[in-house]
């Protein structure tokens, strides 16, 4: 299965942090073995890593874009983004310019901030890269893990599409004359989106 841009990114995070490549050797060995838990999602990506010596407790926390005015003109830029985004189903490889925003949902390594309960003085310990590995390949099945990364679900993306659709309304009631609307005046379309 080829990995999207953003998986791949995610990838890039755990190889750049490792600070040992036997480190990330036993995170590798841990992902393959399925010893990391369901992923716990927003503000970052946290998970139980069952290994022979017990259960630990690892994962990243993440910063959230600064900027999600941009993200979001970037998600709902063409039609064929939001069909994708609001469709059934898994986000799987929505191509063009989607897979290039969702691509931008990855901070750069040096944001995201290793936990583990292990008592390895070496962070990342392979626990918390495994729990990288598992979120790459979280991102490769479905790309709304991304977005789940950051506490976005499809209820801000049917949010944000209403606001973009109202200020688009608004925009063309502020241009047009009062006898091409029949009547109805841009402060009366205000009013009632605002109830």
């Amino acid at each position: 299965m080829r990995r999207p841009p953003a998986a791949r990114r995610v990838l890039e995070v755990a190889t750049a942090s490792a600070l040992d490549e036997d480190v990330l050797k036993e995170a590798r060995r841990l992902a393959r073995r399925g010893a990391v838990g369901a992923l716990a999602l927003e503000g970052g990506a946290f998970a139980v890593v069952t290994t022979p010596d017990g259960a630990q407790h690892a994962g990243w926390s993440v910063p959230t874009p600064t900027a999600w005015e941009a993200v979001e003109a970037g998600l709902l830029a063409d039609a064929a983004a939001v069909r994708a985004l609001l469709g059934p189903g898994p986000l799987e490889h929505a191509g063009g310019a989607l897979e290039d925003v969702l691509a931008d949902l990855v901070p750069e390594p040096s944001g995201w901030e290793p936990r583990c309960t292990c008592e390895e003085w070496l962070l990342p310990c392979p626990h918390a890269l495994a729990v990288v590995l598992a979120l790459a390949d979280a991102v490769t099945r479905d790309g709304w893990t991304l977005l789940q990364l950051h506490g976005k679900d499809r209820d801000w993306v049917v949010a944000a599409e209403a606001a973009r659709r109202a200020r688009t309304l608004l925009a063309d009631v502020d241009g047009a004359q009062p006898s091409t609307i029949s009547g109805v005046t841009s402060t009366c379309v205000r009013r009632e989106l605002a109830m």
